[in-house]
């Protein structure tokens, strides 16, 4: 099968380590695949996925680039399947109306986009845009999401109008990239200090003002005057000198802020940490979680994406060593979630990590993400 995935650029952060794992596998089953995108993508992809970098032209906030303009519709006409990713930008727009022109199957996929706080989010410009991205999705073959609650978003922001019958709606979990953890150094038990890691972006949705005003609460207790906390992640937003600027008014103490790691240097911080957490204001589906998970380091999360859901379908009335504690989206239930899980025993977190990768490892392989994927390419069933 000839597969065309396009998305409007691949910078860092979980949707692009997405991107690169699914075309990385479907070419390991055998498929023919092409990654095209506008500007420059710096990570590693196989040698067989062929990548296509357009030159960014103006109106660059929507990606816009006239050898897009010119060259996709070359490209797509031998393609079997176009899987357009995420949504609001020229790339999107103008792959998924070639592909409806040229009769392709097209596969949509939003990574979140209409998650209902995202929208709020330059607002007016998404309510003058949205007839494109209402009529895109009302015509694609397949919408895929992450979640029920992504696809509760999808269906709403389209309306009880658009659904078609011979439209598929599919609900699959991305994958989690399992690293090679041999190499690395596990000391946890050993050190006397510990560490809560947050990693991701740097962005206001990420909740990491509520963080902070929640570590300094704990600050106050002399419990746990031996754990740090360590944000890193690239900046979006000008976040990391707000943040800076809340450390240094506050009088914030054992923080420590860094720019984004990558590879194995991403790997040895999450393996170097006692514990995670990801105090988002909204979440797609958080990859963070499952790559904290995958390395044996239990979570504290507030809770907004699938987690919840897909941890109670694997543990059911399991209440005991589960790897992942919810907590409200508010200083308290931060404060909450991070005091009770510090204050437990280093055997009970390294049983709730352990518990966690277990999961892991067995529900969220990219292999069998993508052989899902692939169904859902050619199923002819409906899904309504």
């Amino acid at each position: 099968m000839k597969i065309l995935h396009v998305v409007c650029a691949l910078s860092a952060g979980g949707v692009a380590d997405a991107i690169r794992c699914i075309v990385s596998e479907e070419s390991a089953l055998g498929h023919d695949v092409t990654l095209a995108f506008v500007g420059q993508f710096n990570s590693e992809v196989s040698k067989q996925v062929k990548t296509i970098g357009y030159k960014k032209s103006c109106f660059q906030f929507c990606y816009f680039s006239w050898e897009m303009l010119t060259c996709l519709h070359r490209i797509m006409r031998g393609m079997d399947v176009v899987h357009v990713h995420s949504n609001w930008t020229f790339p999107v727009w103008w792959s998924a109306g070639l592909a409806i022109l040229q009769k392709k199957q097209l596969v949509m996929s939003s990574h979140g986009c209409f998650d209902p706080v995202k929208l709020r989010h330059s607002a007016w410009k998404k309510k003058m845009a949205g007839w494109i991205d209402r009529w895109m999705l009302r015509r694609a073959n397949v919408i895929h999401s992450a979640s029920h609650v992504e696809e509760t978003w999808v269906k709403t922001f389209i309306g009880e109008s658009g659904k078609r019958k011979k439209q598929r709606w599919v609900i699959i979990p991305l994958g989690i990239n399992m690293p090679r953890l041999d190499g690395l150094r596990i000391q946890k038990t050993s050190r006397t200090g510990k560490c809560v890691l947050y990693l991701g972006r740097l962005h206001p949705l990420k909740g990491l003002d509520l963080l902070l005003e929640a570590w300094a609460k704990l600050n106050e207790s002399r419990n746990f005057a031996h754990w740090k906390l360590i944000i890193a992640g690239p900046d979006e937003q000008n976040t990391k000198q707000r943040l800076q600027t809340m450390i240094e008014k506050s009088g914030i103490e054992g923080v420590e802020l860094n720019d984004g790691v990558f590879d194995d240097a991403k790997w040895q911080l999450i393996c170097d940490s006692d514990l995670f957490v990801l105090p988002s204001r909204t979440e797609n589906f958080g990859i963070v979680v499952g790559e904290a998970l995958v390395c044996s380091v239990p979570v504290v999360m507030t809770d907004v994406g699938p987690w919840k859901t897909e941890m109670a379908t694997y543990f059911g009335a399991e209440t005991s060593n589960v790897p992942i504690q919810f907590i409200e989206t508010s200083v308290s239930g931060i404060v909450e979630g991070l005091s009770k899980m510090m204050a437990l025993e280093d055997e009970t977190r390294t049983a709730m990590g352990r518990n966690g990768q277990a999961w892991i490892h067995k529900e969220f392989q990219w292999e069998r993400v993508v052989e899902r994927m692939i169904e859902a390419y050619v199923a002819e069933s409906v899904c309504v």
